[in-house]
């Protein structure tokens, strides 16, 4: 540990310990109930006796109401209190209310004249009025979350359905699709942030992994009691968040057994079939599903312990449609070489043949779509993935008296993902082969488990204080379906597989041919194996005072993590043909990449982490009508600590000073010399004002700090002298530092062969690295909301605003400009004339940033009369100039023009322009009233609607015919192309198979950048409504039957994924090149341009669900 960290320490836990006259409001996983006690002509009383009692627990708090009259209720488990008011000559009022974790629910009393036995009930305010709070928060309440049709019951989807928050892109980081996080989708993008910059809290504490910014642990949802995600101006208890705080409550046992158990079933008889599988005639895939488990939760000691279990057990065997996919022809197939059935194709001569690719031919299977004999998506299929998953968790409640209580609760969830490559195993010449293509296929393992002790001391009625420790352990593994089994070595490919985690079959990606969202074409995929070990400890504590009319808190915390990681990015080798579809093939059979990349990392990182804070708030109820909620937080996020020291970082500034006979441009250490930033202090305002009864308006403004120097770039920095640099070679035109070792370029002779290399100013290939000055990313976030109550109904009406700055931008110093001298005459790189063989300078910096602004709208209504409804829309823009986690924004950000931040400005590829979404839980009123057969038969009738609608994502077209125009380098191998002004980005007659304009494109001159802004072009939108039908038998007093229906896009919408944006082919091309010639257009289809060949991963057709549930 660092000796400033050291220092700063005893600095938190004197802050903790010193400043015990300040209090606040517990927001993150308790609520508060606050009021004023007047007389029946508005005058405050004070000094009455006001109890605060939990209905299911008999907890009680007792305080008396201070000179204002007003009283406070600190730190109370989520739940259904009665409050009641006391004073001598005045009759006792009582109110019945349920608050939800960060309510400050408000509970005003009039007390009439009278005898105290008397007793006059009293109407408390509907806590989804948020009058003393600026925050912007939903609560997704016990029966949303039981109750809502939720696909695969992960709380995730309902994350997704709040104001404001929306799915990330079905194949980003956290979709369940990347080789970083196979288990169920966790990625939800708040108010146009990244998914990686969310919070995940349970019980308020830290549940975040560190490598990709991912979930830890994951509880069943029999355990979660409430979902609790503030999106904007969060409270000083709160930090690390640029986006959502999404914060789960876990249930306590109460005085009464509850619990019950269940199973949900699937079956593909009842499903619809994916819109391209019935086009091409591909069968309905295979579809079992099967869930079931069971809680229980009750009294271990009336009054004073409780329990609360579950376990749960997911089991998935699902067939997945592979969309339109690329393959030669038939007559290809059947004829190795001979291309004569395509427009301009050769023969080529046996002799030409490269022998290792003949083999990686017969992993192509046959076309069985499309036009016969026509070079383009042709192939379509079902494929299929197992998912496993089981969860354990348990809490434990006690109370030692009526000023000390404490929980605490443990977790554990295995599970096991196996992706499917898109093209079937293959035995070719007797070795058994997975063929590849998709995202990542592979197995992988991921095991979490998390403890937790909360305690709470009652000082006073006035002063609380609240004690917490925790441990969450992660343990993943993913790797490749061909690991281990020495394939490259078997099809005949020399110094390819070297080690037990390097061994397969090596990466060839035909680019033009890629299925969409797919990452390569055949062999293995690139950047695993993975093994991600996370140990997070933490420790938090707060002190609660009230003091008049000011709610004050201030607390500290300590969060240590651990992180073992290790990834291989191009240990196999890593060979791209990247002209057209015809000229890669061709190429492909006689072996002749057009680049190479290697790299083999031997080594294991050990990273450390210290992530101290401190905050203090005050909840000042000013006027009667008016709060003001002020706030400072202070946050220290440690630099990536390596324990071992075996960190290096190249740095630009020694490089430039490197000569012949002197260069050492790394720096080698713990941090690697990134600097440390202490001054993280993060003020947060905000007010509430009531004017007249039932009306709010409320507002904020706050700053927010987080770490984002995140994933395996920036997180490894594969350098000398611990790891060899990643090679890329250019095997047909490199000259010089883009030339092949030699005795390699072709697939027969292997991967080239990658050492570490000698310390001097000829280091060859690419570097990774890290700006010493590298502060943390922060977000500056107001808001202004109007709120009306009508009855039990609230209506919002608000305006947010964002702007972050210190984002992750990571550019390639060593792109020169762009150069007029003719294509594939580039200037030298940047670094050339001091290191004249490095290839890439990766060079992550916190100089991104991003803006949002948006209109939120939302319609909420607690449990009133069997309904509880939310409808929320949101207007938004949303703009960035960094790579956010879309389709578009890595191939071109910080590539093409990297010391020019404006030309990358533009759209964010997560930003939606609209969405609306729908929650809704009715219980039929009949069938309450009557004898016993007759509810039995037409009573206990509930119906349950999740939906969304929302514009489409964005996305920019691209050019990929190399050499691109804009000439910069051989690195850069996708361009943008020019706009021709005042034609419309959408054809007259868009469909899936015409979706973008080709007449608004045209190639730029050589040596000039396109003029294309960043992500204007949008996909389709998406929409689906999930809906369930329940009926529930009354079996006994405490037992209940309850049969569920469920069904998924219960319209059977389509949801079509996104264009192929990657121009291949154009009308009229340089002479001696493919590239575009000035005035060319693109050619529809051409790779699949311009049009939808498959669905979005992340929305099914309508799948079928039924349960059976025995509760008590």
């Amino acid at each position: 540990m660092s000796t400033k960290l050291v220092r700063a320490v005893p600095v938190v836990i004197a802050c903790l310990l010193f400043t015990s006259h300040m209090s606040l409001r517990a927001q993150v996983s308790t609520a508060d109930i606050v009021g004023t006690v007047v007389d029946q002509g508005g005058a405050v009383i004070a000094e009455a006796t006001v109890t605060a009692e939990n209905t299911e627990t008999r907890e009680r708090r007792t305080t008396t109401t201070g000179a204002s009259g007003d009283f406070v209720f600190n730190l109370l488990q989520p739940g259904r209190y009665t409050v009641s008011v006391q004073s001598r000559g005045f009759k006792m009022a009582t109110a019945n209310l349920t608050v939800s974790a960060g309510d400050r629910a408000r509970a005003n009393m009039e007390l009439q004249v009278g005898e105290v036995s008397q007793t006059v009930e009293v109407q408390a305010q509907s806590p989804a009025l948020q009058s003393d709070s600026a925050t912007l928060t939903t609560v997704l309440a016990a029966q949303s979350v039981q109750d809502l049709p939720l696909n695969g019951r992960n709380y995730v989807t309902l994350v997704q359905s709040t104001v404001g928050v929306a799915a990330g892109p079905s194949n980003s980081i956290l979709s369940g699709t990347r080789p970083d996080e196979r288990r169920q989708t966790a990625n939800v993008v708040a108010n146009g942030q990244n998914e990686v910059f969310n919070n995940q809290m349970i019980d308020g504490m830290d549940n975040n992994e560190r490598e990709q910014f991912t979930i830890l642990m994951r509880p069943s949802i029999d355990m979660i009691q409430e979902v609790k995600v503030d999106t904007n101006s969060y409270p000083a208890e709160v930090g690390r968040a640029g986006g959502a705080v999404v914060n789960l409550l876990t249930k306590s046992g109460t005085n009464e057994f509850h619990g019950g158990v269940y199973e949900y079933l699937r079956n593909d008889k009842l499903n619809a079939n994916d819109f391209f599988s019935n086009l091409t005639g591909v069968s309905r895939p295979k579809y079992r599903q099967n869930q079931f488990g069971g809680s229980v939760g009750g009294p271990i000691r009336k009054d004073k312990t409780f329990f609360f279990g579950d376990v749960e057990v997911l089991r998935i065997r699902q067939g997945v449609p592979t969309g339109l996919i690329f393959t030669p022809t038939l007559f290809e197939e059947q004829n190795p070489g001979n291309f004569s059935d395509q427009p301009g194709g050769i023969i080529i001569p046996p002799s030409q043949l490269d022998p290792v690719a003949l083999k990686y031919w017969k992993l192509f299977p046959a076309p069985n779509a499309g036009a016969p004999g026509v070079l383009g998506a042709n192939y379509n299929a079902n494929v299929n993935k197992m998912y496993n998953s089981t969860t354990y968790d348990v809490r434990v409640d006690h109370h030692f008296s009526s000023r000390d209580s404490i929980f605490g609760r443990l977790s554990y969830n295995p599970t096991y993902n196996s992706q499917p490559a898109l093209f079937p195993d293959v035995t070719v010449d007797g070795v058994k082969v997975s063929a590849g293509g998709g995202i990542f296929p592979g197995p992988s393992e991921a095991n979490s488990h998390g403890s937790m002790l909360d305690y709470v001391h009652i000082f006073s009625p006035t002063l609380l204080m609240e004690l917490k420790a925790g441990y969450t352990r992660l343990w993943l593994y993913t790797s490749a379906p061909n690991q281990g089994t020495n394939a490259s070595q078997k099809f005949g490919m020399p110094n390819t597989d070297v080690s037990d985690q390097i061994s397969g079959l090596a990466t060839i990606d035909i680019v033009p041919m890629r299925a969409v969202g797919s990452s390569f074409v055949i062999g293995d995929d690139r950047f695993v194996p993975i093994l991600d070990i996370n140990n997070v400890f933490q420790e938090q504590g707060s002190l609660t005072w009230t003091k008049g009319t000011h709610n004050i808190k201030t607390g500290a915390g300590l969060i240590r993590r651990q992180l073992n990681y290790y990834q291989n990015t191009f240990g196999l080798g890593y060979f791209r043909f990247t002209q057209s579809e015809l000229i890669d093939l061709q190429n492909f059979l006689q072996g002749k990449p057009d680049e190479i990349q290697r790299q083999i990392n031997p080594k294991r990182q050990y990273f450390r982490f210290w992530e101290p804070s401190v905050y203090v708030q005050d909840d000042w109820h000013a006027k009667s009508w008016l709060t003001l909620n002020l706030g400072l937080r202070w946050d220290h996020f440690s630099p990536i600590t390596a324990a071992q020291g075996e960190r290096s970082n190249f740095d630009p500034v020694l490089a430039k000073a490197c000569t012949p006979t002197n260069c050492n441009p790394f720096i080698v250490g713990a941090t690697a010399g990134v600097k440390s930033y202490w001054t993280n202090f993060e003020p947060r305002f905000g007010f509430a004002a009531t004017p007249k009864a039932g009306f709010v308006v409320r507002g904020g403004f706050g700053m927010s700090r987080y770490a984002q120097d995140y994933a395996s770039g920036s997180m490894n920095l594969y350098n000398p002298p611990f790891v060899p640099l990643n090679l890329d070679c250019f095997p047909q035109t490199g000259v010089g530092a883009s030339a092949c070792p030699a005795g390699s370029g072709r697939l027969f002779q292997g991967a080239p062969p990658v050492t570490i290399p000698a310390l001097d100013n000829q280091l060859p290939g690419t570097v990774g690295a890290h700006a010493r000055d590298y502060p943390q990313a922060y977000i500056m976030q107001w808001n202004l909301t109007v709120q009306k109550q009508f009855g039990g109904n609230v209506v919002s009406a608000g305006y947010v605003g964002q702007v972050a700055r210190h984002l992750q931008y990571a550019p390639n110093l060593n792109i020169p400009p762009p150069s007029p001298n003719g294509l594939g005459n580039y200037y030298p790189r940047v670094f050339a004339g001091v290191m004249p063989n490095l290839a890439s300078i990766n060079n992550y910096t916190a100089t991104g940033a991003s803006e949002y602004n948006a209109a939120q709208l939302s319609f909420e209504r607690r449990y009133a009369k069997g309904l509880t409804a939310n409808v929320n829309y949101t207007f938004a823009r949303n703009l960035t100039n960094i790579s956010d986690g879309g389709t578009t924004g890595a191939a071109t950000v910080g590539a093409i023009l990297p010391y020019n931040r404006s030309y990358d400005w533009g759209n964010s590829d997560i930003g939606i322009k609209h969405r609306i979404s729908f929650r809704l839980n009715y219980e039929f009123p009949f069938g309450r009233t009557g004898n016993r057969i007759t509810k039995f038969a037409i009573g206990g009738w509930q119906a349950n609607l999740l939906a969304f609608y929302q514009s489409g994502v964005p996305f920019t077209v691209l050019d990929g015919v190399a050499p691109v125009p804009s000439n910069v380098s051989n690195l850069v191998t996708v361009d943008r192309p020019n706009v021709i002004a005042g034609a419309p980005y959408a054809p007259a007659n868009q469909n899936y198979t015409n979706w973008i304009n080709i007449n608004a494109f045209t190639p730029q001159p050589v040596g000039t950048v396109g003029n294309e802004t960043r992500a204007q072009l949008y996909g389709p939108h998406q929409r689906s409504a999930d809906f369930s039908l329940f009926k529930t038998f009354e079996l006994h007093e405490r037992f209940k039957l309850q049969f569920r229906a469920e069904v998924y896009n219960i319209t059977n919408t389509e949801n079509f994924g996104q264009p192929n944006i990657t121009i291949t082919r154009w009308s009229a091309s340089v002479p001696g090149f493919g590239t575009g010639a000035p005035g060319a257009t693109p050619i529809l289809g051409a790779g699949g341009f311009g049009q939808i060949t498959g669905s979005n991963l992340a929305l099914n057709p309508r799948q079928y669900q039924f349960a059976l549930k025995l509760i008590f």
